[in-house]
């Protein structure tokens, strides 16, 4: 068993490792969200099961804190409303759930954040597709391949791994690598505020 934890552990480290490829990417998507968060607009994320998850978690650490106390910030995870989920997967399919809110929710200053491990992922493919014919902004969390998904997005931030939970663990790492250095920019002891 203990061969079988480091092994585990071993693999999510190289996959993070391997994810630094990934650095400038990141960087522009933090320049990007500040650049609409400064225009008034909100960050939504979205995703399924352990990704929805992820995506009501990093939300929350714009809307509330994550290393300081400063301003709120507009964020809002749209698998956070489990009556709206089940009435729309009832009328609708659940394909639908993600696109229907951004129908209704996202504007041209808005960001989505649409998380998939497998980049494929129909109601989140829906709901980027949506959210970019709306003008707003599309980040990409995927998987190595990126999928589909990553044709809808602005950009697209791959975990280098094709083991789904080492996705998602990734996922989450860079996440609050992107919420910090939001904070920082915005709000931090350098901040430049316009």
């Amino acid at each position: 068993m203990k061969d079988q934890i480091e092994r585990e552990l071993q693999d999510l480290a190289d996959a993070a490792l391997e994810t630094k490829a990934e650095a400038e990417t990141i960087a522009s998507v933090v320049s990007l969200m500040v650049e609409r968060i400064r225009l008034g607009g909100t960050i939504y994320w979205c995703g399924n099961g352990g990704s929805a998850a992820e995506a009501l978690h990093l939300s929350t650490e714009l809307l509330g804190r994550l290393r300081f106390d400063r301003p709120a910030i507009r964020s809002v995870s749209l698998a956070a409303d489990p009556v709206f989920m089940t009435a729309a997967s009832n009328d609708y399919s659940f394909e639908d759930v993600f696109e229907r809110q951004v129908t209704a929710l996202v504007g041209t200053n808005d960001c989505l954040v649409a998380m998939s491990t497998s980049g494929n992922s129909e109601n989140v493919v829906r709901a980027a597709d949506r959210a970019k014919s709306q003008g707003a902004l599309v980040i990409a969390f995927t998987g190595n391949s990126g999928g589909s998904l990553s044709a809808q997005a602005d950009r697209t931030i791959r975990s280098h791994s094709e083991d789904t939970q080492h996705i998602q663990e990734i996922h989450l790492a860079v996440g609050h690598t992107i919420c910090g250095l939001i904070e920082d920019v915005l709000y931090g002891k350098d901040a430049k505020n316009e």
